[in-house]
């Protein structure tokens, strides 16, 4: 039984046959006889009433069973066990919940109360009684969960949460990605499945990153999740081209974000959040998925992939997969098969930091891809109140720019109509030595997006859409004599001094000094701040402390005093007078 649905499912070893063996729904409480015979290939399977018949495929009359019967579920301990793919209910691990009475087998009866008072197996009592209260109007579940009554018990939906357990009782692991971390679930045996139910919870400031995919050593056959263009995007590949499905939107807005997949068979759903179900269906006749391993963060398995994914930066939660929670699996270890080197815990991430220690230091990459879109993140933090961040001319008078100004963040760009800026929006100056988030975006339909930190600002420019940009990118600034020559809304008269992390580039994250066509100046990996830092008696005589990248410097311009800390005396010249 599978979404209420009964199924007859038999394979004599010419394949297997499935028959849904009634059209409505059978989890409606009551109670259905069913009735399954085979004389040979052929038979019937009878729900009350309506009789559904059946032929197996190929020449065998004789079904071959040496195994033990498993009446309402399998047991915990089921490894040595081998599934036939077909049977979805025990790959996604599914037990049955209800009464059975009257089991006969070729005419005999079975005593299964005995055998359950035999075996006491957890779960299972030799009676059946159906409780006439509902347990969810006692809202058993916490922290949000969903409530469904289920059989003499109530059912948590904890997948939008953040917590597990039957109850929704237990904090869910959280595991934090910085671009270069992973986690991998490396099965004992390779996996074929036809139905999945997978749930995950993320969280992220980018618009482009792999969240979960299944790989295999052996074929290019994935489901894979991943954020792209802030939207969620599902591509299942069965061996035959990929179907997609896409859902949500501006979903990189450090939030937590749930989301299901259920696949049946070539039937596909995606559903982010509390959002509208998005669906699809498989073309051709391949339903079977073949994985060895499920891979979050970073893909590894690679040599059938066209094209690679963006790594993820941000945080996961609660990624399930056919019952299998597995980032708590990991961490408590209960299976042996996991590698990762993300880390447990909700950590600010901090990217790939780089070091500009001079304002005329910078780094010359490839062309910024920017022409009908873009998607730009980086973080920063400076003493500096000016500078240079990012440039990128093109053909004619088509331009881009991210300077600070006065403490500032300002977007200036030329899609060819004449030059625009728009002043991103913050509280106080951004030079004050903490790290600040920033995001910039274009769509298709010249929609300018700034949001730095929490901060969000937009414009809609007219005319013209199309950035088309030429020459190399500069970061961190440009050549001295160049300065003279940007654009007449670009401020900039030198480059930014301080530290860049995470820069993204429409899902690239380049390497700032690996990837750099050429650099110029002091830049270091990491982030080193200044060396010494404002204190209150850091300037004599009521000086203002200044506080800049390399040190500090004293403004002595209301005091009598003068010299770098205003300890010195001035002696203003007057007029004499005879």
């Amino acid at each position: 039984m599978l979404d209420g649905h009964l199924y007859l499912l038999l394979d004599m070893g010419s394949g297997t046959i499935k028959i849904k063996a009634l059209q409505k729904k059978v989890n409606d409480g009551e109670w259905y006889h069913v009735d399954f015979q085979r004389d040979g290939r052929s038979g019937t399977i009878s729900v009350n009433t309506l009789r559904t018949p059946y032929t197996a495929p190929g020449e065998s009359e004789i079904l071959d069973l040496d195994d033990e019967l498993y009446l309402g579920g399998l047991p915990e301990n089921k490894a040595g066990l081998v599934f036939p793919t077909e049977v979805w209910t025990a790959l996604l691990n599914y037990g049955y919940v209800g009464c059975i009475r009257d089991l006969f087998i070729d005419g005999q009866s079975k005593d299964i109360r005995q055998m359950a008072e035999v075996q006491s197996t957890a779960g299972v009592k030799p009676s059946c009684s159906r409780e006439t209260a509902k347990p969810c109007l006692s809202n058993p579940c916490k922290n949000n969960g969903m409530c469904r009554d289920g059989w003499n018990r109530y059912v948590c939906d904890c997948s939008g949460t953040g917590y597990l357990g039957r109850s929704c009782e237990r904090e869910a692991t959280v595991l934090s990605y910085d671009g270069s971390m992973f986690m991998k679930i490396q099965l004992p045996v390779v996996m074929h499945t036809e139905a999945e139910d997978v749930s995950l919870r993320f969280r992220s400031q980018r618009a482009y990153g792999i969240l979960m995919a299944t790989t295999s050593r052996d074929s290019a056959d994935t489901l894979r999740l991943e954020l792209d263009a802030g939207r969620v995007k599902l591509t299942v590949n069965l061996g035959k081209g990929p179907e997609t499905l896409f859902a949500g939107y501006n979903l990189n807005d450090n939030e937590w974000h749930t989301v299901r997949v259920v696949r049946r068979g070539k039937s596909l759903k995606l559903t982010v959040d509390d959002q509208q179900a998005m669906t699809g269906q498989m073309a051709g006749d391949h339903t079977r998925l073949e994985f060895h391993n499920i891979e979050t963060g970073i893909i590894t398995e690679r040599r059938y992939l066209s094209s690679v994914p963006s790594n993820f930066i941000g945080h996961l939660q609660s990624l399930t997969f056919n019952g299998m929670a597995y980032i708590d699996l990991c961490k408590n270890g209960d299976i042996d098969y996991c590698e990762l080197n993300a880390r447990f815990g909700f950590r600010n991430i901090i990217a790939d930091p780089v070091t500009f220690k001079t304002k005329s230091s910078y780094v010359a990459l490839a062309t910024l891809q920017a022409y009908t879109s873009m998607h730009l993140f980086f973080q920063f933090k400076t003493t500096s109140l000016d500078g240079l961040i990012l440039y990128n001319s093109g053909d004619g008078n088509d331009f881009i720019v991210v300077e600070l100004v006065k403490g500032y963040l300002h977007y200036v760009f030329d899609l060819g109509n004449g030059a625009n800026l728009i002043k991103g929006s913050s509280n106080k100056p951004l030079n004050d030595n903490q790290w600040h988030n920033v995001m910039i975006s274009r769509d298709t339909s010249n929609l300018h997006t700034v949001k730095i930190d929490t901060k969000i600002t937009t414009q809609i420019t007219a005319g013209a859409r199309n950035l088309d940009l030429k020459s190399d990118l500069y970061i961190g600034g440009v050549a001295k004599e160049t300065y003279k020559s940007l654009p007449k809304l670009v401020h900039a008269k030198e480059g930014f001094q301080g530290c860049l992390a995470s820069v993204d580039l429409n899902g690239r994250l380049p390497d700032l000094i690996s990837d750099a066509l050429f650099c110029n100046g002091q830049i270091e990996r990491g982030c080193e701040g200044p060396s010494t830092t404002c204190q209150e008696d850091s300037c004599s005589n009521q000086g203002v402390c200044l506080q800049q990248w390399d040190g500090f410097s004293c403004d002595c311009s209301m005091t009598s005093f003068s010299g770098p800390l205003c300890n010195d005396r001035e002696y203003r010249s007057v007029p004499c007078h005879s």
